[in-house]
Formats: C-alpha cells, structure tokens, sequence
C-alpha cells in the first residue's frame, strides 16, 4: 500500500510535526496541479490534478508579449486531466504562446510555464 513514513531522527522533537502535516496536505492531499504541453499536431495544454481533491475555479492564462488568453476551469476532479487550448483568433495560428496557472491559496501548483503553438481550437477532451 502506497504511504509515507516518518522517523523520529535524533533532536527532531515534536516541532516536525506541524511542518510534516502541513506539507503533506500541501503536496498529497490538496488539490495539486500540474501542466504539460499536450500533443503538438492538435496544440494546447494538458493540466492533471495530480492531489486527491477535486480543484475548483483554476485560473490559468496564455501569453505572447502583451496578448493575453484567461480562462477557468470550473472543476477537475482528483486524478484527472483536462485540455485546455490557446485561441488562434486571439494569437494568430502556430503563434508561440506560454501557459501559466494562476496562484491560488485553494491548490498548488508544480509546474513551470509551458510554450504551446497557437492552433484552431478544437472540443476540450477530459480523460
């Protein structure tokens, strides 16, 4: 059965526990995010709730220069993915864009920007 262990090390003292606690909320528990560049022929960004609860309201937002794409995504349950594309009427087509999720005190997010190509948007699929 998947798990963490803690051991007690030598003066670690009962201090480590808040810090062990909070951590592991943060890091498997809460809702936590990660985005990767989806498949290059079809474009976008595939954005995985990696956390054991479902994330609500994620911001994120596509970039090139001064041209910004916002959205949301309502609900992503835990261990689900959604994707999510960049508008080529708002870039224009094969325009490199970079995808950030929005800071939120409600999930963590571990992903660095992603750079996409700009493509005609196509249905958003869930898996």
């Amino acid at each position: 059965m998947p798990g963490l262990g803690f051991y007690k090390g030598y003066g670690s003292g009962e201090a480590l526990i808040p810090v062990a606690d909070a951590l592991c909320f943060e890091y498997f528990i809460k809702p936590t995010l990660l985005a990767r560049a989806g498949d290059p022929k079809h474009g976008g960004v595939l954005v995985h709730n990696i956390g054991t609860m479902t994330a609500r309201d994620v911001a994120y937002r596509f970039r090139a220069g001064d041209v910004v794409q916002e959205g949301v995504i309502d609900a992503l349950a835990a261990d689900r993915v959604i994707q999510v594309f960049p508008d080529a009427s708002v870039f224009g087509e094969g325009a490199k864009v970079g995808f950030r999720i929005e800071a939120s005190e409600s999930y963590s997010d571990v992903s660095d920007e992603v750079e996409v190509h700009a493509r005609v948007p196509e249905e958003a699929e869930e898996s």
